[in-house]
């Protein structure tokens, strides 16, 4: 009995947290096949979280959940975090965000709407953000550029 419960304290004490996000480090080589099945198999919520608030787990954690979003089971879920990342005044995540949100819009199908049954206002408020983001003459020219094309596509999707 003693073993069994020293066992099963092992194994709750080396199993991830919630609030972790075990991807690969930035930079680290990894199969884009491996490492789309690992965000698969990890969930959407810890990296939904990690995009959100990157205080609490760091901005290396961000990044990585940056370079996951497209690989999430419903990645449009990303998208509204996504446009408000790559509106902010932090180059390299601006660019990887709007990158991210550029993959994953080019990604959908014509009848993602009806298909996955997204709910449209917080489709048409996002392409509103990204339209806004293109308008942004202080914004870095490729997210501009990515931007404009975001947000055509997305409102063609809710049409």
């Amino acid at each position: 009995m003693r073993t069994l419960v020293l066992v099963m304290l092992a194994i709750a004490i080396s199993a991830p947290s919630r609030a972790q996000l075990e991807l690969p480090p930035e930079g680290r080589e990894i199969d884009p096949l491996a490492f789309a099945a690992k965000v698969r198999r990890r969930g959407d919520d810890p990296i939904l979280e990690a995009l959100a608030d990157p205080r609490e787990l760091g901005r290396a954690a961000r990044k990585r959940a940056i370079r996951a979003a497209p690989h999430l089971h419903e990645p449009a879920a990303a998208l509204p975090i996504l446009a408000e990342i790559a509106a902010s005044r932090e180059p390299f995540d601006a660019l990887a965000a709007m990158h991210a949100a550029f993959t994953i819009v080019r990604a959908l199908p014509g009848d993602a709407v009806e298909r996955f049954e997204l709910d449209q206002a917080p489709l048409l408020a996002t392409a509103d953000a990204f339209a806004r983001l293109a308008e942004d003459a202080s914004a870095h020219p490729r997210i501009r550029a990515m931007a404009t094309v975001t947000a055509a596509e997305l409102r063609d999707l809710v049409r």
